[in-house]
């Protein structure tokens, strides 16, 4: 087996159109957002190439993307009017790139269209999943989305080639609306790789439960690394192993970070940090800037990587997420690499 290549977002960009500008068959990208920017006009271009060559291009994003401005969820209208205006525009262009694709031929699929309950609560029900996917022969997957601060990030694209994973996330990737499966589920890929899946079931997650048994198992050393520090369930299982002496390293964003500065997130965090000094094994770190990598290792054995934040408020929130948990050595090894990196 080809080991998988680990990126940061700028190089998996940058790995990403080398090798679709080489596209013969077929580009696939799924993001939960979609917007405007040097990195959607970069992208556009070379989809537009591919079009005009006779490649098959697939797009799947989320209605939420139409609330979001530069990253940032908009619940009620600025109180600005500069602030409404620039999220008009930036609307405006990103439907602009998305009708000009169309009309080449792109087939663009929105997930997740609300009904009257979900425009009030746009995080309910959302397609979470970033895949990308050229010739059904190599995939990306990992946290990056498509507008241009999600480049800014710490985050973690993952380059798959082996047959068996590549097959099952491009399976995966047709998988939505009405296609999507029922049930959350689990795939075998390789000897070493299963991909988890969450189809959006409201209170129920595979991947989180899978998480918190992988965390009962551990028996020397866990690391965490999202965006949100670790609350409910979860947080509770770090705790008991801790009691059993598990070192655990919990890697966050930086401080500034809207998460931990602004209401309602920053009750999580501030009583994450209250629980803190109670338990020596745990160690926070807070990164010098944004991460949006989701990882989980446990013991240098098994790791987690993918879409999953492991908050328990997207469990409840029936958020369609898909992780793949590896076994392979050297893979385990990059993604705990990948998370101490400065």
């Amino acid at each position: 087996m080809n080991v998988p290549r680990i990126f940061l977002p700028n190089d998996f960009l940058e790995d990403f159109l080398a090798t679709a500008v080489k596209a013969k068959r077929s580009i696939y990208l799924q993001s939960m957002n979609f917007e405007a920017g040097e990195t959607l006009l970069k992208i556009e271009k070379v989809l537009l190439e591919a079009l005009d060559r006779g490649v098959r291009v697939n797009i799947n994003h989320d209605w939420v993307a139409t609330v979001f401005i530069q990253g940032d969820l908009a619940f009620l209208p600025s109180s600005s009017r500069d602030k409404r205006s620039k999220g008009k525009e930036l609307h405006r262009k990103s439907q602009e790139i998305e009708d000009n694709l169309r009309s080449r031929g792109a087939t663009i699929i929105i997930t997740n269209n609300p009904n009257r309950i979900n425009h009030l609560l746009p995080m309910v029900r959302r397609n979470h999943t970033k895949l990308y996917i050229v010739d059904e022969e190599v995939a990306w997957m990992g946290g990056v989305n498509l507008f241009d601060a999600a480049f800014e990030k710490i985050d973690i694209m993952v380059r798959f080639e082996e047959k068996s994973i590549v097959s099952g996330l491009v399976k995966q990737f047709f998988m939505v609306n009405s296609l999507r499966s029922p049930v959350n589920y689990k795939l075998q890929l390789t000897k070493t790789e299963s991909l988890f899946v969450d189809t959006g079931r409201m209170g129920s997650s595979i991947i989180y439960e899978e998480v918190m048994q992988k965390i009962d198992s551990a028996t020397k050393h866990i690391v965490f690394m999202s965006q949100f520090v670790p609350d409910g369930p979860l947080l509770r299982r770090l705790i008991r192993a801790t009691k059993k002496g598990v070192k655990v390293d919990i890697i966050t964003s930086s401080k500034k970070s809207a998460l931990f500065t602004k209401f309602p997130t920053r009750l999580t965090y501030l009583h994450f940090l209250r629980l803190l000094p109670k338990y020596p094994l745990i160690t926070f770190t807070h990164k010098s800037k944004g991460v949006h990598a989701k990882i989980i290792s446990i013991d240098s054995t098994y790791a987690m990587v993918g879409s999953h934040n492991y908050t328990y408020s997207g469990v409840l929130f029936g958020t369609e997420e898909i992780m793949i948990e590896t076994s392979e050595k050297e893979l385990v090894n990059k993604i705990e690499d990948f998370a101490f990196k400065d």
